[in-house]
């Protein structure tokens, strides 16, 4: 397993300069940090993959519970929003839809991973609102 620490503080650093306090928002067991980018919850996870000996970041965001009823339409929507989103995707798990990202963390940068905090954290705050108030 490789030494993730000089990610960590890659992500630490972007956290900072939102103005959030990495310390508070930090869940060492599974090394993510969960804050809040207007209504949406974003989650940063710096994750180490054996079976192709790499790590990863993922930003993602739980933007809403899956719907009820209309879940045919719902999932239509979502995949065909996926062909005009960019830098990210939407996806489903458990009862939660999700907008994330993820990449290896080689070569990383902390412009990058602000990109990538921003972009996951607007998709997210945006379809929140559109996608619960159209499949309520």
């Amino acid at each position: 397993m490789k030494d993730l620490q000089k990610y960590n503080t890659i992500v630490e650093s972007c956290i900072k300069k939102i103005g959030v306090d990495p310390s508070t928002c930090y869940n060492k067991q599974n090394n993510e940090w969960s804050l809040k980018k207007g209504s949406a919850n974003v989650i940063i996870g710096i994750y180490w993959m054996d079976i192709n000996n790499a790590a990863y970041i993922r930003i993602y965001s739980p933007f809403m519970q899956l719907p009820k009823s209309n879940k045919e339409a719902f999932y239509k929507e979502l995949l065909d929003m996926n062909l005009s989103l960019y830098g990210v995707y939407c996806a489903t798990g458990g009862d939660w839809a999700y907008v994330a990202d993820i990449r290896e963390v080689d070569g990383i940068d902390e412009n990058e991973v602000m990109s990538m905090l921003q972009r996951i954290g607007t998709y997210a705050d945006d379809l929140d609102d559109k996608l619960t108030a159209k499949y309520k």
